[in-house]
């Protein structure tokens, strides 16, 4: 288990260093001296804390992404929303900075139930080069995207096995625009740099034109290219360079409604690129399933050990862990699962849906789920996944008591309701647990 941990800690420390776009750092500065910069340095800037799940960048969503709650809070500070929320383009700065933020998408739950081998509910995206608001050179672009692919050859995978993805250009319906927009600006870049190292490129018909629509914040459309695995037989989406050399213009309808009237070219670009941390770090293991990952293989088997079922699902087992998971990084940051606590209703029926699914795998599972085996959980939790969520994770009796009551009440009901023992089955044979 240690040395594992370690593996855990030395990819950390190996991202936290490999070289950036602009050389030296800046000192570390936390999200809240981040979002009061009046002038950026030419340096990539180190962010020590993590965003939150619960953020105003996405309003009723957890945290998806690595920018907008940053450029959200930035913006609080520096007057650069105008009227009915749009973002001044104007005011946009040049900068670069490096971070790790956790991240929770809702239709994750629906991958993660249809595949237990590669998804998780509560993941991290974690930087390698860097993000960066620049100018539009050549040079840094196929610097950036050069040092991106060694960093995949540097840590050991088959580079041969890699496929990139392209937008081949076409019609982009998204948002209230429909326009044709050219092929990705650096699918030529992309084949000259497949002869030199041997991986592959190829147009998609998936939607890897990247289409947002944020108000009260810079954002830009363009292109992704998704960095494919291929491993026993499976493509693993490990890592993603954005270009995204586009901006949206405003128009406001005759009822007062904020919408996009256009999309047009940008005098700066957003150039970033991150690797999805545990599916990264499970290929350098070696490993076919997400429950063997060193970071979620002890959650995992503190299960089993405490389930009657002799023959144990392992998605039922999977859920269980994410789940559990995912709510102890909420109470420790937010302080609670309810909707108050958690910021909306989105968030609260999500975790409510969570919730319906952690009691239909405890039931699946015979699992002895008390308040002594939840406090191994989150200890082992913490232990496990400190190097990454070390800002938030705690365990105390008021944070085990929390997440043990918000599943043990409707456990009871459950048992208790012959009705409900019914609805709870039928949502086993929905979720496919068995």
């Amino acid at each position: 288990m240690a040395s594992k941990n370690i593996n855990l800690s030395s990819f950390v420390k190996t991202l936290k260093e490999y070289p950036k776009l602009f050389g030296t750092y800046k000192k570390e500065l936390t999200i809240k001296e981040f979002s009061k910069l009046k002038k950026f340095p030419k340096e990539t800037i180190i962010l020590k804390d993590e965003e939150p799940l619960c953020n105003d960048g996405f309003p009723s969503k957890f945290n998806l992404s690595v920018s907008e709650y940053l450029w959200s809070e930035w913006c609080k500070n520096n007057n650069a929303v105008i009227k009915k929320g749009v973002f001044d383009y104007a005011k946009v700065p040049e900068h670069s900075f490096w971070t790790i933020v956790p991240c929770s998408r809702d239709e994750d739950f629906n991958r993660l139930l249809e595949d237990s081998k590669q998804h998780l509910l509560l993941f991290h995206i974690a930087l390698t080069n860097g993000c960066h608001v620049i100018k539009k050179e050549p040079k840094i672009i196929e610097e950036y995207f050069k040092g991106f692919i060694e960093f995949f050859i540097k840590q050991g995978l088959d580079i041969k096995k890699l496929c990139v993805s392209s937008f081949p250009g076409g019609i982009v319906e998204n948002h209230g625009i429909k326009k044709k927009f050219p092929q990705d600006h650096n699918n030529k870049l992309l084949k000259e740099l497949s002869k030199k190292y041997g991986f592959k490129v190829k147009d998609t018909t998936d939607q890897t034109f990247l289409s947002l629509r944020v108000f009260g914040s810079p954002i830009f459309w363009g292109y992704r290219n998704e960095f494919l695995y291929e491993k026993d037989g499976k493509e693993w989406d490990l890592g993603t360079i954005e270009y995204l050399p586009y901006k949206p213009i405003y128009q406001t309808s005759e009822e007062g409604f904020v919408t996009y009237k256009d999309v047009v070219d940008s005098e700066l670009a957003f150039l970033g690129g991150g690797i999805g941390l545990e599916r990264f770090l499970l290929m350098q293991e070696g490993k076919k399933n997400i429950l063997e990952l060193s970071t979620i293989k002890p959650l995992a088997d503190l299960i089993r050990k405490n389930s009657k079922n002799k023959k144990p699902n392992e998605k039922a087992i999977l859920l269980v862990e994410e789940i559990l998971r995912l709510m102890h990084h909420l109470v420790c940051e937010v302080g609670g699962l309810g909707e108050s606590k958690l910021g909306n209703k989105n968030r609260n029926n999500m975790v409510s849906k969570l919730r319906t699914a952690l009691v239909a795998s405890i039931i699946t599972l015979e699992l002895d789920f008390s308040e002594k085996f939840l406090e191994k959980f989150l200890k082992e939790n913490l232990k496990s996944n400190k190097v990454v969520d070390g800002f938030i994770l705690k365990t105390n009796k008021k944070i085990i008591q929390e997440v043990y009551l918000a599943t043990a009440e409707r456990l009871r009901l459950y048992k208790v309701s012959g009705q409900v023992r019914k609805e709870i089955s039928d949502k086993i044979n929905k979720y496919k647990l068995e």
